[in-house]
């Protein structure tokens, strides 16, 4: 990557603010720079005497430079009266501070490149001697020195960085505050082509990136980079990135990173390569989906039969009554859990028809229709709604939300305890919550609650039925709203599950 971040004082050596003071002393001018120039703006290694707001931020825009020209020419400048020179003749810097006359020696990297100056600059028009310009070329060449050195570190720390990043399996970018790529491995460097866009500029998004289903196409402004460059953190969202049959899934995560004096230095990006397991789930799918139509359709036939036989006018007895009343009541569960099979299964959409609707009398209703069945099982079901809380949802889809959480809610508890459903309004979202005291989740079940098929250890031991997939359809129709979800569980302490969607204006 092209030039150099900016300088800060927490990553500058004071050794070298001591070159602008010794030029201070010996020429008797009031302000001295140690400047690098790169092609959007000079930084300040080392100053004695600016003001603000140079003197915090330590850089400046590319055209309030005057040692641009040193790097530019790679020869010293030499300017006795700035208000004759034309080079100085649109430069804003001078409005700034009174600039009379300016000395500007060049500072050499460790290829004998001009990447700054030394420089001295005197209030009033100045004719610079013989011995100021000698002054000012040998601490430039002991400055040059330390730069080398300083360089050399730099280069060492980043080589090492970017050796270890390239060790690890993840695609790893790192950018600044201002969105300048500091750091990139080679991992993310092929998703960005794979993508087509670059890491390095904007816009940070291509054309070849789309969602979970591998179909519909990803929009600029939703893909990672960008979201995690607009300050977007915490949300973790599958992409496929590259060109159909030449594509990687990836699952990508954001921090803030802190300096050492924790103070904020910029964004990480994080990419893991989850293709293998997307494509076994994609397989894991296709299969259950084709099951699934396989079984559906004789168990329609059970149920057409079924329904002729208890509608016949032939007399039965009570036995034969109450075994069809069994059949079919296990056959239309059956059936509900083939079509919530192949609902997963073949993403079927999330969110259709949306209206404006009160949560909480949308929980209250399911709840009145779960509860009778949970009290059976001696667990107490209850509703605690608040004022009304208006959200513009898919009402089927939202009471697929309510009924599979609290379901699993009353799964997972003992007789004789309680599971509480909450819906209240807090900060222009609408909350909703069903949180249980049954045998709760360790912190590695939390992690993995949410995937497709996954089933707690207490159904896999006969302790609680279900096919693993009522929580992942949750989770893709609260994210299908713009909503978030969220688990709080100890093992033994219970289960609180909190969906937060975008609130509506109450309807009059």
């Amino acid at each position: 990557m092209a030039g150099h971040a900016p300088m800060t004082r927490s990553s500058v050596p004071p050794s070298f603010d001591q070159y602008p003071r010794l030029v201070q002393r010996l020429l008797g001018v009031p302000v001295s720079l140690v400047t690098l120039v790169d092609e959007e703006r000079q930084s300040f290694l080392g100053m004695a005497g600016l003001g603000e707001p140079f003197c915090t931020t330590r850089e400046t825009p590319l055209n309030m430079s005057i040692c641009k020209h040193v790097v530019h020419d790679a020869a010293p400048v030499v300017i006795s009266d700035a208000s004759e020179d034309p080079r100085l003749a649109t430069n804003p810097l001078i409005s700034s501070l009174p600039i009379g006359a300016y000395a500007g020696w060049p500072l050499q990297d460790g290829g004998g490149d001009v990447v700054g100056a030394l420089c001295a600059i005197d209030v009033a028009a100045r004719d610079w001697t013989r011995d100021d310009l000698s002054v000012l070329e040998d601490l430039a060449t002991g400055c040059s020195a330390e730069l080398r050195v300083l360089t050399a570190q730099k280069n060492d720390s980043e080589h090492l960085a970017l050796t270890i990043v390239n060790s690890v399996d993840v695609a790893l970018a790192f950018y600044n505050l201002d969105n300048r790529l500091l750091l990139a491995n080679d991992g993310a460097l092929r998703l960005a082509r794979l993508a087509g866009f670059r890491l390095d500029e904007p816009p940070y998004g291509g054309p070849h990136v789309r969602r979970a289903d591998n179909v519909e196409v990803v929009p600029l402004v939703e893909q990672v980079v960008v979201r995690a460059l607009a300050g977007e953190r915490g949300r973790r969202q599958l992409e496929w990135m590259g060109r159909p049959g030449d594509e990687v899934a990836v699952e990508a995560s954001t921090q803030t990173v802190e300096r050492a004096d924790g103070s904020r230095w910029g964004t990480l990006i994080v990419f893991h390569d989850v293709t293998r397991p997307a494509l076994e789930l994609r397989t894991k799918d296709d299969f259950i989906a084709t099951t699934s139509h396989e079984l559906r359709t004789p168990l329609t036939s059970i149920l057409g039969y079924v329904e002729l036989l208890a509608e016949a006018n032939t007399p039965v007895d009570d036995f034969t009554v109450s075994a069809l009343e069994v059949v079919k009541r296990n056959a239309e569960h059956l059936r509900e859990r083939i079509e919530q099979l192949l609902q997963t299964a073949q993403g079927a959409e999330e969110r259709g028809t949306v209206v404006r609707v009160d949560l909480g009398v949308l929980a209250a209703r399911v709840v009145a229709t779960l509860g009778e069945p949970a009290r059976r099982l001696g667990v107490d079901v209850q509703v605690a709604a608040g004022s009304h809380a208006w959200a513009d949802v898919d009402a089927d889809r939202m009471e697929q939300v309510v009924e599979n959480l609290v379901a699993n809610a009353v799964k997972y508890s003992e007789g004789g305890s309680l599971v509480l459903v909450t819906v209240r309004q807090q900060d222009g979202s609408v909350l909703l919550t069903v949180a249980d005291e049954g045998v709760g989740m360790s912190a590695q079940e939390i992690e993995q609650a949410f995937d497709a098929y996954w089933r707690a250890p207490a159904a896999w031991h006969g302790t609680a039925g279900g096919n693993g997939i009522g929580l992942s359809l949750v989770k893709r129709i609260v994210s299908a709203h713009a909503g978030e979800i969220d688990v709080m569980s100890e093992p033994g302490r219970g289960t609180t599950i909190e969906v937060r969607l975008p609130g509506a204006p109450r309807v009059s």
